[in-house]
């Protein structure tokens, strides 16, 4: 936790050019711990966790949090800001490398298992999808036919006549 966190500290006053715990209330500042409480929450950690790191207030967190998209909408520099930090973030840091080998492997036997019933799926999506193209090609002369004689406000009364139709071969069946 510590270490993804001093990570992102250093591309933050990286991308902002400032010392992000230093007491100071300028707007690079604040913008830049706004960055960092923002992409941090994203990834679930606690405001008081961040705060504690930050050395502020967990209410001052949620305030950043609360009004961060409406900056983000309105301030294209801090946008600008806001896209370097994640695409340098997301690219040094994966939580992968701070795992250890059972937590890997761990990892690795969920994603088989995921990728089993994903293709366990897909087979029985493929049968369905034959299934009905089988159907599909025997009802076919029989869609035309209504297709052509059939004008589409009378499709209702259309259905209906069908109804009585089929009910009633049903019965002599």
């Amino acid at each position: 936790m510590l270490q993804e966190m001093s990570a992102l500290q250093k591309i933050v006053e990286s991308v902002f050019d400032v010392e992000l715990r230093e007491r100071n209330r300028s707007r690079t500042f604040v913008d830049a711990r706004k960055v960092f409480a923002h992409v941090l929450t994203r990834r679930g950690y606690s405001l008081t966790d961040i705060a504690r790191f930050l050395g502020i207030n967990h209410a001052t967190v949620i305030h950043y949090n609360k009004h961060y998209e409406f900056n983000l909408k309105q301030d294209s520099l801090l946008r600008t800001k806001h896209q370097a930090v994640v695409d340098r973030f997301e690219d040094k840091y994966d939580p992968m490398y701070t795992m250890n080998v059972n937590q890997l492997r761990e990892h690795c036997a969920k994603f088989k298992q995921q990728r089993n019933q994903l293709s366990l799926r897909v087979s029985a999506l493929e049968k369905q999808i034959a299934d009905y193209n089988r159907r599909q090609i025997k009802l076919k002369p029989l869609h035309d036919f209504i297709e052509q004689n059939v004008c589409p406000t009378k499709v209702n009364e259309c259905l209906i006549q069908f109804n009585r139709v089929i009910n009633g071969l049903r019965r002599t069946n």
